[in-house]
């Protein structure tokens, strides 16, 4: 899970998300609202790390 917070473009704002690792290295996200690409790196904030547990995402940002 990853927030990103993207300062400009047409998916400007603040995402939070599971992010797909491209071999280009930009990243695609997929968020409760749909797909955000592309996403760099620089932008992104760990906010879980995979333990093995399937956590669900929830409508309330902060």
């Amino acid at each position: 899970m990853v927030r990103a917070v993207l300062p400009s473009g047409k998916f400007a704002g603040t995402h939070v998300g599971r992010l797909t690792v491209r071999e280009s290295g930009v990243f695609e996200m997929r968020t409760p609202l749909g797909k955000v690409s592309p996403v760099r790196h620089k932008y992104c904030e760990s906010i879980h790390r995979n333990d093995g547990y399937m956590y669900a995402f929830s409508t309330n940002v902060q």
